[in-house]
């Protein structure tokens, strides 16, 4: 136990000297890019909803331009969907917001307020079938499915020494958040041809009250700053998350994000 305080407790009595003795209230922008954990993205791999899903899309009760598009590209009535559900992924995202702090010689105290845009991607093929009067090799037509979601994040914490010269500095973030997540779309691209899944589940999260949405998390990673000018540093940080991650009143994700982040940060005096 004693080793665990002190671990946790030896980057604050470092002797610093990148900083000055005075206290600095001090304020920059972020941006970079975040790397959203998996597990939520199932959300839009467009049969999230037993009731109205791609099948419906696929296969209406009245011809539509895509089933029409279907029928004349592999055979009317001789094709259907493989490897459904797909399995979605998100990609990287960015991540922008502001930085505030009050910066002591050996600690500091932050609040950052950042906004994220990412995307889960997943893909699927719609298969020409095979019958008795059909020997030729199977022909296939991509389907892409794109979920568009935004999230918003606060994170307090405090950044303690751990090594501290005067010409760089390296700090240890511990850092508590509060995020919000919000649907903005879940469509599939066939052809280069749009086509929007009305998930009745996805547009019940867009008509709730967002408070109602909101996750938790802890955090940690690492901050490596220099200055530019006497009033300008660079900061490098890198955020390791673990979060709670609400889309809906029913299904909550909790896993670890990361963040890498660049903090251009001026000094006032």
């Amino acid at each position: 136990m004693r080793s665990l305080v002190a671990i946790l407790f030896f980057p604050l009595i470092i002797n610093g000297q990148f900083f000055n003795k005075e206290s600095n209230f001090v304020y920059g922008i972020n941006f970079g890019t975040h790397l959203a954990d998996d597990s939520a993205s199932s959300l839009y791999n467009g049969y999230y909803n037993s009731s109205y899903n791609i099948n419906n899309i696929l296969f209406p009760t009245i011809p539509t331009p895509l089933s029409n598009y279907l029928d004349d590209e592999l055979g009317p009535s001789n094709w259907g969907p493989e490897n459904v559900p797909p399995i979605m992924k998100y990609r990287p995202g960015l991540e922008l917001g502001l930085h505030l702090g009050l910066q002591k010689q050996k600690i500091k105290i932050y609040l950052d307020y950042n906004f994220i845009e990412i995307k889960a991607i997943g893909e699927f093929n719609i298969v020409q079938n095979f019958n008795s009067n059909n020997n030729l090799i199977k022909e296939n037509i991509l389907a892409s499915l794109i979920g568009e979601e935004r999230r918003s994040i606060i994170n307090l914490g405090i950044i303690s020494n751990l090594i501290s010269e005067n010409e760089y500095h390296i700090g240890f973030p511990i850092f508590v958040q509060v995020n919000q997540s919000k649907v903005k779309s879940n469509y599939m691209v066939i052809d280069n041809q749009v086509y929007n899944i009305p998930n009745p589940a996805l547009q019940l999260i867009n008509n709730q009250n967002n408070s109602s949405l909101s996750g938790f998390g802890l955090g940690t990673g690492l901050v490596g700053s220099m200055s530019i000018s006497q009033d300008i540093i660079i900061s490098l940080a890198y955020n390791l998350q673990y979060s709670k991650i609400k889309l809906t009143q029913l299904d909550e994700f909790k896993a670890i994000q990361n963040s890498i982040i660049l903090r251009i940060i001026w000094n006032k005096k």
